[in-house]
C-alpha cells in the first residue's frame, strides 16, 4: 500500500533551494543595478562632435537628418537634435547642472504642454534648449547662435541721434 506522496525532508530540500535563491536574489540585484545605471549614464556629460563644447547627456544620438550646423571664424548658428532614453526631468536637471561649467549661465526655464525649455547665455552666445518626449524616448533640441549685440544688450544705449 503506498500513501501519498512524501515531501522531502527540511534537511533535503535545503540544498535545492539555495541555487534557486541565489538565483533569485542575483536577478534582483541585478535589475536594480541596471536602474542605478542607467539613471547615472543619462546624469554624465559626453562630448559631441558637432556641438563639441555644449555637454550631452550620454546615451542621446544626433538625429542627423533633423539638424544644421555652421560655423564660420568665432561665430556658429546651429540647430541639433537628439533621441535617448532617460526622462525629460532628468534630461532637464543635467543641463541646470552641466551648462554654467560650459560657460553658460540660465536665464529662462520653461514648460509648456509637457515640453521644457530653456535659454542659457554665454558672453558671446545663446543657446535654447528643448526636451520633450517622442514616442518612447526624449528628445533635445540645441539651439546655438551668437548674441545680439548693440541697443539690445542689457545696459547699453543706443548712440544718439542727430538732429538733421
Amino acid at each position: 500500500m503506498s500513501g501519498p506522496p512524501q515531501l522531502p525532508s527540511r534537511g533535503r530540500l535545503a540544498p535545492a533551494l539555495g541555487p534557486i535563491a541565489a538565483l533569485a536574489l542575483l536577478a534582483a540585484c541585478d535589475a536594480r543595478n541596471s536602474t542605478i545605471t542607467t539613471e547615472q549614464v543619462s546624469a554624465s556629460a559626453v562630448r559631441d562632435p558637432v556641438l563639441d563644447d555644449i555637454p550631452k547627456p550620454a546615451g542621446f544620438a544626433l538625429v542627423a537628418d533633423r539638424s544644421v550646423y555652421r560655423q564660420s571664424g568665432k561665430y556658429r548658428v546651429g540647430k541639433c537634435e537628439y533621441l535617448g532614453a532617460a526622462d525629460q526631468t532628468t534630461i532637464k536637471r543635467f543641463y541646470e547642472e552641466y551648462m554654467p561649467s560650459a560657460g553658460f549661465q540660465k536665464r529662462e526655464v520653461g514648460l509648456d504642454r509637457g515640453e521644457y525649455s530653456m535659454r542659457f547665455e554665454s558672453d558671446q552666445e545663446i543657446c535654447n534648449i528643448r526636451i520633450r518626449r517622442e514616442q518612447r524616448q526624449t528628445a533635445v533640441v540645441v539651439e546655438i547662435g551668437p548674441r545680439p549685440s548693440g541697443s539690445t544688450e542689457p545696459g547699453r544705449q543706443p548712440p544718439a541721434r542727430r538732429p538733421g
